[in-house]
Protein backbone atom coordinates (compact mmCIF):
# COMPACT_ATOMS: atom_id res chain seq x y z
CA UNK A 1 0.00 0.00 0.00
CA UNK A 2 1.49 3.39 -1.03
CA UNK A 3 1.85 5.89 1.77
CA UNK A 4 -0.71 8.48 -0.34
CA UNK A 5 -3.88 5.45 0.43
CA UNK A 6 -2.07 5.01 4.29
CA UNK A 7 -2.56 8.91 4.98
CA UNK A 8 -6.17 8.48 3.48
CA UNK A 9 -7.42 5.57 5.02
CA UNK A 10 -5.87 7.44 8.48
CA UNK A 11 -7.39 10.71 7.17
CA UNK A 12 -10.78 9.27 6.43
CA UNK A 13 -10.88 7.45 9.85
CA UNK A 14 -9.90 10.12 11.47
CA UNK A 15 -13.01 12.45 9.69
CA UNK A 16 -15.35 9.58 10.51
CA UNK A 17 -14.22 9.38 14.03
CA UNK A 18 -15.16 13.29 14.23
CA UNK A 19 -18.42 12.84 12.87
CA UNK A 20 -18.93 10.10 15.33
CA UNK A 21 -17.85 12.31 18.45
CA UNK A 22 -19.93 15.41 16.78
CA UNK A 23 -23.07 13.30 15.74
CA UNK A 24 -22.45 11.78 20.02
CA UNK A 25 -22.07 15.21 21.10
CA UNK A 26 -25.39 16.64 18.92
CA UNK A 27 -27.60 13.58 20.35
CA UNK A 28 -26.36 14.52 23.59
CA UNK A 29 -27.30 17.98 23.46
CA UNK A 30 -30.88 16.62 21.51
CA UNK A 31 -31.27 14.51 24.61
CA UNK A 32 -31.12 17.31 27.36
CA UNK A 33 -32.61 19.51 25.11
CA UNK A 34 -35.99 17.14 25.57
CA UNK A 35 -35.41 16.04 28.87
CA UNK A 36 -36.13 20.10 29.68
CA UNK A 37 -38.21 20.44 27.24
CA UNK A 38 -40.63 17.12 28.92
CA UNK A 39 -39.50 18.80 32.35
CA UNK A 40 -41.24 22.21 31.60
CA UNK A 41 -44.00 20.81 30.13
CA UNK A 42 -44.52 18.47 33.33
CA UNK A 43 -44.14 21.38 35.43
CA UNK A 44 -46.69 23.47 33.28
CA UNK A 45 -49.26 20.65 33.65
CA UNK A 46 -48.68 19.87 37.39
CA UNK A 47 -49.07 23.63 38.20
CA UNK A 48 -52.55 23.37 35.45
CA UNK A 49 -53.70 20.66 37.57
CA UNK A 50 -53.07 22.48 40.66
CA UNK A 51 -55.12 25.35 39.62
CA UNK A 52 -57.91 23.30 38.46
CA UNK A 53 -58.00 21.44 41.87
CA UNK A 54 -58.18 24.43 43.47
CA UNK A 55 -60.93 25.80 41.59
CA UNK A 56 -62.49 22.40 42.18
CA UNK A 57 -62.44 22.16 45.61
CA UNK A 58 -63.58 25.95 46.13
CA UNK A 59 -66.30 25.07 44.20
CA UNK A 60 -67.42 22.04 46.22
CA UNK A 61 -66.49 23.75 49.47
CA UNK A 62 -69.03 26.75 48.48
CA UNK A 63 -71.83 23.80 47.39
CA UNK A 64 -71.01 22.02 51.02
CA UNK A 65 -71.58 25.85 52.62
CA UNK A 66 -75.07 26.21 50.77
CA UNK A 67 -76.29 22.74 51.85
CA UNK A 68 -75.09 22.87 55.18
CA UNK A 69 -77.06 26.31 55.37
CA UNK A 70 -80.29 24.80 53.42
CA UNK A 71 -80.13 21.92 55.81
CA UNK A 72 -79.74 23.95 59.08
CA UNK A 73 -82.29 26.18 58.02
CA UNK A 74 -85.11 23.23 57.01
CA UNK A 75 -83.92 21.84 60.37
CA UNK A 76 -84.95 24.71 62.45
CA UNK A 77 -87.86 25.25 60.73
CA UNK A 78 -89.03 21.36 60.99
CA UNK A 79 -87.94 21.73 65.35
CA UNK A 80 -90.27 24.83 65.63
CA UNK A 81 -92.80 23.36 63.79
CA UNK A 82 -92.75 20.24 65.94
CA UNK A 83 -92.14 22.94 69.01
CA UNK A 84 -95.46 24.19 67.88
CA UNK A 85 -97.31 20.90 67.90
CA UNK A 86 -95.71 20.25 71.40
CA UNK A 87 -97.12 22.88 72.50
CA UNK A 88 -100.02 22.79 71.49
CA UNK A 89 -100.58 19.39 73.44
CA UNK A 90 -98.76 21.27 76.44
CA UNK A 91 -101.97 21.54 78.70
CA UNK A 92 -103.82 18.68 78.00
CA UNK A 93 -100.24 16.72 78.99
CA UNK A 94 -100.48 18.70 82.23
CA UNK A 95 -103.79 17.47 83.10
CA UNK A 96 -103.35 14.24 82.06
CA UNK A 97 -100.39 14.13 84.60
CA UNK A 98 -101.69 15.97 87.36
CA UNK A 99 -104.82 13.97 87.54
CA UNK A 100 -102.81 10.92 87.79
CA UNK A 101 -100.78 12.61 90.71
CA UNK A 102 -103.91 13.46 92.29
CA UNK A 103 -105.61 9.97 91.52
CA UNK A 104 -102.58 7.80 93.07
CA UNK A 105 -102.43 10.09 96.34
Amino acid sequence: MSLDAIKQISEAEKDADNERKDAYAEAKKMVLSSEAAGKEALAKALSGAEREKDKIFAEADERIKTAALEITEKTAKECGELEKAALKHMDEAVSIIVERIVSVQ
